[in-house]
């Protein structure tokens, strides 16, 4: 029931005016059914009565020919309402999917049966609510036709009415044991179905097509895309040879069922037990009720799949609004700090983090290094907000985090990630997506937006794209440009600067950058730290030596602290690692 209540919903809210329309027309398509039986009976008996002309059939055949019409108008404006429907639904069920997929934690982007169940309900949220929904409308007017149907019959013969359901039956038990089976290949399929379309992204995708085309991946790609379909291929065959073997069975018990209810007329007639009109009429009413069934079955198989997937969709529901948070944070702190916090990926067993302690305070630039996979990235995270120490506190002013919520924590923090998006949008635009999510009614602040370009160097750029600020960031749009990596780079640290936050943190924020742009922003983290607290993560000794305090981190820990000369005296990891890059021999 509350699948049932979910899909009703979900189509009530995209389509409740063409549902209730395409209800109230089924309906009228039933009732004229059974009129157009009852007319038919009408004409078969003055026929063979033999009494009076052919004028006394005018009306007869009059009322004959408005139920057909009845029939044909409303199963043709059904037919062109469920496109529309179909579209609706579509909208409002992506939508939700859409919520959900965006309100849940980081966390759960580290977890593959995430992406398994993100895969399936994309697949089936919407045709699965308007399987359930047409369903049900094909079952309830389906079986109004058969009891408006049904009760001529029961005029004729009370026992045709049981044999006529008792044909329903196989249908039923058919329909309930291919949908589960289709579910179930659906299921198992999910991750070879995910694996093939990133394998029709490399092919298509604009970023992707230099080096596809560099290395001549083409022919590999095709076959491992060949193969993965293989797979989806052979399940299907499996899947599809066991439906066809049990919907053959289903049709032909239904078949011999209603085939046999023929004879049964046949019988009665030529015993002279029932006229040759009730004769006539009873063989349309089986028909007619065989046709029904059928179209009974059709719905309940709609309806059992529509469920069946849609459960899917339903263990997705958006997460419950967090309670409101017990205390606000102060949008100035005073001193961050993170108190031995570890963390573990949920598909790990082993903390990518572990004790770490770091203090954070205005005016003050920490630099992270360590060899790759030392955990700086995750720490990064957990800084940011993202992911939720496994163990330890992180507190903002002596308050712990976890008493304000995530969202809030996140706002206060200017991010720079190593992987940064590119925003096919306009560069204001682009550039505005660091605080415009905050307030989403804001809008852009195009002064604001120039200011956080020109401490990122990225105004002279964008003031030459052919629309300046305004040109969409892509070469698939009209009048779009691209940009170079470093010139990208330089949007995704714009955006950071354009939150006015008390933290800012940047992962490899100058990765693609040319030594001169390098130093530049350099110059700028520093003079941001003279107002803010700056954490960044860099593999480039050149850019962390003017740090106020660098944490060198090794399995997730960090076992070296200090500024640059205090580490360099050491002469310990920092010091080996300074070397090394600086070309200079170990002393």
């Amino acid at each position: 029931m509350a699948t049932l209540r979910t899909a009703f919903t979900l189509v009530a809210a995209a389509a409740r005016r063409e549902l209730v329309i395409t209800f109230v027309l089924t309906l009228v398509a039933s009732a004229a059914v059974a009129l157009e039986l009852v007319v038919i009976r009408q004409v078969v008996e003055q026929v063979t009565s033999g009494s009076g002309d052919a004028s006394d059939l005018v009306p007869s055949l009059g009322l004959l020919g408005v139920s057909m019409v009845v029939i044909a108008l409303a199963n043709t404006a059904v037919n062109e309402l469920r496109a529309l429907l179909s579209e609706l639904v579509q909208r409002e069920a992506m939508r939700r999917l859409l919520e959900v997929a965006t309100a849940v934690e980081l966390e759960s982007f580290e977890d593959p049966r995430f992406h398994d169940r993100i895969q399936r309900a994309r697949e089936h949220a919407e045709s699965a609510a308007w399987s359930v929904v047409w369903g049900v409308v094909g079952l309830v007017t389906a079986t109004v036709s058969v009891v408006a149907v049904s009760i001529v019959l029961f005029s004729v013969a009370p026992l045709l009415v049981l044999v006529a359901v008792l044909a329903f039956l196989p249908l039923a038990v058919v329909a309930t044991v291919n949908t589960r089976l289709l579910h179930r290949m659906e299921y198992e399929l999910a991750e070879i179905d995910r694996d093939r379309e990133y394998h029709e992204r490399l092919m298509t995708g604009r970023l992707e097509a230099k080096e596809v085309r560099a290395f001549g991946l083409a022919p590999w790609l095709l076959r491992r895309y060949d193969a993965l379909f293989a797979q989806r291929i052979r399940h299907t065959r499996t899947v599809v040879r066991q439906r066809v073997v049990r919907a053959l069975l289903g049709s032909a018990l239904n078949t011999m069922v209603l085939v046999t209810a023929l004879g049964v007329v046949a019988t009665l007639v030529l015993n002279d037990r029932v006229s040759v009109s009730s004769g006539a009429v009873a063989v349309l009413a089986l028909q007619q009720i065989g046709g029904r069934l059928r179209g009974i079955g059709d719905a309940l198989t709609s309806l059992v799949e529509g469920v069946t997937f849609l459960r899917e969709f339903e263990s997705l529901r958006a997460p419950r609004p967090a309670s409101p948070p017990s205390v606000t944070l102060h949008p100035a702190p005073r001193r961050i700090e993170l108190e031995r916090v570890s963390y573990v990926y949920p598909t790990s067993s082993e903390p990518a983090i572990r004790d770490v302690s770091i203090v954070l305070e205005p005016g003050k630039v920490v630099a992270l290094v360590g060899p790759n996979g030392s955990g700086k990235s995750t720490l990064a995270k957990v800084l940011c907000g993202l992911l939720p120490p496994t163990a330890g506190r992180v507190t903002w002013d002596g308050v712990d985090i976890t008493a304000c919520g995530s969202t809030a924590w996140r706002r206060l923090v200017a991010p720079v990630f190593q992987d940064f998006t590119r925003y096919e949008h306009r560069a204001d635009e682009s550039i505005a997506f660091g605080a415009v999510g905050d307030d989403p009614g804001a809008g852009v602040d195009h002064a604001r937006v120039v200011v956080a370009a020109e401490q990122a160097g990225a105004d002279e750029f964008l003031r030459e794209l052919p629309r300046g600020y305004s040109t969409r960031l892509s070469t698939a749009y009209t009048d779009g440009t691209d940009l170079s990596v470093g010139q990208w780079q330089r949007i995704a640290i714009a955006r950071a600067f354009y939150r006015d936050a008390p933290l800012v943190v940047m992962d490899e924020p100058a990765s693609s950058l040319d030594p001169r742009a390098e130093q530049s922003l350099i110059g700028q983290l520093l003079a941001l730290g003279a107002g803010r607290m700056v954490v960044f993560v860099s593999h480039r000794f050149s850019s962390v030596q003017h740090a106020h305090e660098i944490a060198v981190m090794v399995d997730g820990r960090i076992v070296e602290r200090g500024a640059h000369d205090d580490l360099m005296r050491l002469d310990g990891i920092y010091a080996e690692m300074w070397r090394l890059q600086r070309g200079a021999a170990p002393a």
